[in-house]
């Protein structure tokens, strides 16, 4: 009975969520620049492949990396590197799509894409201190369904 731990959930200021909502922004533009300057020196396949390789690696990272000092610091490291290459992933992607698919199917694919990803944009600040504090596992899985 006295056993039981109290778990206290700390939250983010407002000025806490908008510098992470911006950083989270501005990160995915550095993965646009890097697609530009590499598609031409790796080739599309191997940029996805690339890039796909290190964002997994960057979201295994969080099974690897156990101490609590700098967990929170680390998180926004890896979120970053997680980010970064995402958007070279699907900037890539983008570019290859009309080669694969026709017109219909892609602008029906990306309208629903681009609704979802403006959705998620609203719930995002609102739910990410709770996320965070509460489970590691659980902002993951979400971060690596993204």
């Amino acid at each position: 009975p006295g056993d039981e731990a109290i778990v206290v959930v700390p939250t983010f200021s407002m000025y806490e969520i908008y510098m992470l909502s911006s950083y989270l922004m501005i990160l995915p533009m550095v993965g646009i620049f890097v697609t530009t300057f590499f598609i031409d020196t790796f080739g599309r396949k191997q940029l996805i492949s690339l890039s796909t390789l290190i964002s997994g690696l960057s979201l295994m990272t969080f099974l690897l990396y156990l101490r609590e000092s700098k967990r929170i610091i680390m998180f926004y490291v890896i979120l970053g590197v997680f980010s970064v290459f995402m958007k070279v992933l699907r900037s890539v992607t983008y570019a290859f799509t009309p080669e694969l698919y026709s017109t219909s199917t892609r602008t029906t694919a990306l309208g629903l894409m681009s609704a979802a990803d403006r959705f998620a944009s609203i719930l995002q600040p609102m739910i990410f201190s709770t996320l965070v504090y509460t489970s590691y596992r659980l902002s993951l899985a979400c971060f690596g369904g993204c």
